[in-house]
């Protein structure tokens, strides 16, 4: 089943989904022999932001390398832009109206991962405007992605398929539960929701 989108988007995600199944894997591979790197000083004392792995660099190496060689002149902006050497490559990293930005989690959840969790993920973004076109997320461990498009509604697939595969869209139900749940780092909330 093919879903209307505009052209460029699905060729950025057709160009990225085989590289993206192969992080994935590549992810998985190291993961029980994976060190952390020294931590990202830009976000303070925020436990979850400032993990850094090699699988972080590596991943959002291997995206930019795509992208540079299929789609040179994209607006790119990957989590650990300030480590990589391609981010002078791209035609920006910021968000402009009328351009398409790309955005890459390479290892969304790096805790987990290095706490040899399986709640990680890898997260693709497709933005235009003040909107996103599409949003991809790899769910490594699970082998599984979840695909949303802009008017188009969210899909889940199976990471053994070669494409992207539109034919199983994603239902949720609603939550049963008025329970809040706070990490760390807003227990200075709790009262107020109490």
């Amino acid at each position: 089943m093919m879903i209307p989108i505009d052209s460029t988007v699905w060729g950025i995600l057709d160009c990225l989904y085989p590289v993206l199944r192969l992080a994935a894997d590549y992810a998985i591979a190291i993961q029980d022999r994976i060190k952390p790197l020294p931590e990202k000083s830009e976000y303070g004392d925020n436990f979850y932001a400032t993990a850094l792995t090699d699988a972080d660099l590596t991943i959002q190496t291997t995206i930019e390398l795509a992208l540079l060689a299929k789609f040179p002149q994209i607006r790119f902006f990957g989590e650990e832009y300030q480590n990589s050497y391609n981010t002078k490559y791209f035609r920006g990293l910021d968000l402009v109206q009328d351009e398409l930005l790309v955005t890459l989690d390479p290892i969304d959840g790096t805790r987990a991962y290095l706490d040899k969790l399986n709640a990680f993920a890898i997260i693709l973004t497709i933005i235009q405007g003040d909107h996103y076109e599409a949003v991809l997320i790899i769910k490594p461990r699970q082998r599984y992605y979840i695909i949303a498009l802009k008017n188009q509604g969210a899909y889940y697939g199976d990471l053994s398929q070669d494409q992207l595969n539109f034919n199983c869209p994603l239902k949720l139900t609603p939550l049963q539960s008025r329970l809040v749940y706070l990490s760390f780092g807003l227990a200075n909330l709790k009262e107020k929701f109490s």
